[in-house]
């Protein structure tokens, strides 16, 4: 009997001890713990850093190649590599002037308007007005080709002035040579100032004459006004041709790769300097073929950006090209000499207009409407 009641008595169960019991977990369920979050962190890693992206993009800006209108001597630049430069605002400027050209084109004038003159004889017992009225108008003229010509020479001599004070103020020239060529801008000053006063004063008293007088129904008196309106007209041509050209950017922004100085000889269609502007605007990738998704106007786009922190910014397609074409060879792949792809233009927002670098490579994704 005793026996059978102690087969049947309950033990009181043996207490596990808390070290086991964490042993035991350890054991068994921490490393299937720790492999969902390694799966978790490796799918989140791979989803931010790691994912292909569908092609890849270039942040593009409003660019502007300074290229020279005309043949002649650069001067008044007042910019250098990096300046800042506004839309519409004079930067440079170029003389167009050529000595010897410009004086072959003054001494044909100038015998045209001797000419003029002699035939003027015939009605100075007729129109003494008009003849000292036009008289007036010729010397003007005179003085404006004189005028010309200074201007002209000022350019060159204003140059020479700034190369030699450069080369004497590093000790390369004697001062009596510096004295020479400051005495010869002075001299070209003073005498396109004073011929400059002249003018003034001759196109005022022709001006005086000119409102008494009357040659309409003079045969001869409209002749010589016809031949002098064609010398006049030829003046304009003649500061046209050799007058200066400004330089103007038609974008505001940092001047680049300015490929000339001031004083230097530039022809037509040289690159003076390219303007690039500081906002971005729109991102063109070429999307690769075979295409995993037909791209469409207005599908959104996942922009990436290359920077550490890899900034999501949604996006649209705004246009296509027509044709497929090489790629960008800075956006090739690794080891390609040639990749050709679609042209894709996507717009960046105002708001994001200022996160990304003009020039700099994104990661674009599509995102196609389910």
């Amino acid at each position: 009997m005793n026996s059978s009641r102690n087969q049947h008595q309950d033990y009181t169960p043996v207490p596990i001890p808390a070290s086991l019991r964490w042993r035991e977990f350890r054991i068994r369920f921490i490393p299937v713990i720790m492999f969902f979050i390694a799966m978790i962190v490796i799918l989140t890693l791979w989803e931010e850093r790691v994912k292909s992206p569908d092609f890849i993009g270039r942040v593009m800006a409003p660019q502007a190649v300074i290229t020279a209108p005309a043949d002649g001597f650069l001067s008044d630049l007042n910019v250098a590599d990096f300046s800042y430069v506004e839309q519409g605002v004079a930067f440079g400027r170029i003389h167009r002037a050529i000595p010897e050209e410009l004086s072959a084109r003054r001494s044909q004038i100038l015998a045209e308007i001797d000419y003029i003159r002699t035939s003027m004889y015939p009605v100075q017992t007729q129109q003494r007005s008009f003849v000292d009225y036009q008289g007036l108008r010729l010397d003007w003229m005179e003085k404006r080709l004189e005028q010309s010509a200074l201007r002209a020479d000022s350019v060159f001599v204003e140059n020479e002035f700034r190369r030699t004070q450069r080369l004497y103020e590093s000790g390369f020239v004697e001062e009596q040579v510096f004295d020479e060529v400051s005495a010869r801008r002075e001299v070209n000053n003073v005498s396109l100032r004073e011929v400059t006063a002249l003018m003034n004063d001759l196109e005022e008293q022709f001006e005086n004459i000119g409102d008494s007088i009357n040659f309409s129904g003079d045969y001869a008196a409209r002749t010589i006004e016809a031949a002098i309106q064609v010398q006049l007209a030829e003046l304009d041509v003649i500061e046209n041709e050799f007058g200066s050209v400004t330089l103007t950017s038609p974008v505001s922004g940092i001047l680049q790769d300015l490929t000339k100085s001031a004083g230097g000889w530039v022809s037509r269609g040289d690159t003076v300097a390219v303007v690039e502007a500081r906002e971005s605007e729109y991102i063109v990738g070429y999307l690769r073929q075979p295409f995993s998704i037909n791209p469409e106007v207005g599908m959104k786009v996942e922009v990436r950006s290359r920077k550490m922190d890899r900034s999501r910014y949604e996006a649209e397609i705004s246009e296509l090209g027509a044709q497929i074409r090489p790629i960008n060879p800075n956006m090739q792949r690794p080891g390609m000499s040639l990749e050709t792809g679609l042209p894709v233009k996507i717009l960046i927002s105002q708001e994001f207009a200022d996160v990304f670098y003009p020039g700099e490579l994104v990661d674009l994704i599509l995102q196609p409407s389910l």
